[in-house]
Formats: structure tokens, C-alpha cells, sequence
């Protein structure tokens, strides 16, 4: 389940990225420019972010890519509720990357990508 969770996720991923790299990796992409982003495009963004980091995560450490997977998908409460957790870290930091944030939130939640 968790290996067709991962596929579907990483072809989002693709899709994604082919069409958006521009914009994210654009110099000057920070958080408060993210929180002009509609609620839809917020959620999109997190959700491939966070599939991303769980994906490289498989590449390395299983354990953390478990932690990732229970952590932001166990269900879409708990989704709505790091999405929320992370748009709170957004407005107390606008001036660092989105990526930045999610990563580190995902680091304090699940440790280190690095052992």
C-alpha cells in the first residue's frame, strides 16, 4: 500500500515539477510570497513537498520515510493539520524559502535525513 501510495505520488511529483520549477526555484521565492498563493495551490505545494521528502527518504533511511508517511498522510486531518502547523512556521519566518520550513518541520517531527 505504501509502495502505490509512493508511485501515484511521485508522478505528481513529476507533473508537478515540469510545470512549476520556474516559479520555486526563482530567485526571491519566500514564504510571504507562498502565503499569497490560493489555499489550493498552498495545499498542492505542501502535499508534493513533503511526497518528495518521503520519496528521497525511501532512497536512505525507511524508518524516516515510515515516520513521514504516517506524520503528513495518516489521514486528511492530520494532512489539514500540518498544512496548518507549516502555514504558522510560513508567517512567523516570510523571508525563508518554503522548502526550508517544510523540511525543518519535517525534521523536528521525524529527525535528521542525515544519520
Amino acid at each position: 500500500m505504501i509502495f502505490l501510495k509512493s508511485v501515484v505520488r511521485a508522478s505528481v511529483i513529476v507533473i508537478f515539477l515540469i510545470y512549476s520549477i520556474p516559479l520555486y526555484a526563482k530567485e526571491g521565492f519566500t514564504a510571504e510570497k507562498f502565503l499569497q498563493f490560493t489555499k489550493a495551490a498552498q495545499e498542492s505545494y505542501f502535499q508534493t513537498s513533503v511526497t518528495m521528502a518521503g520519496v528521497i527518504a525511501t532512497q536512505t533511511r525507511k524508518d524516516l520515510a515510515r515516520c513521514i508517511d504516517e506524520w503528513y498522510f495518516g489521514s486528511s486531518e492530520t494532512s489539514q493539520k500540518r498544512n496548518a502547523s507549516m502555514l504558522a512556521l510560513m508567517k512567523k519566518y516570510p523571508k525563508h524559502h518554503p522548502s526550508g520550513i517544510i523540511a525543518a518541520a519535517i525534521n523536528k517531527a521525524c529527525g535528521s535525513f542525515s544519520k
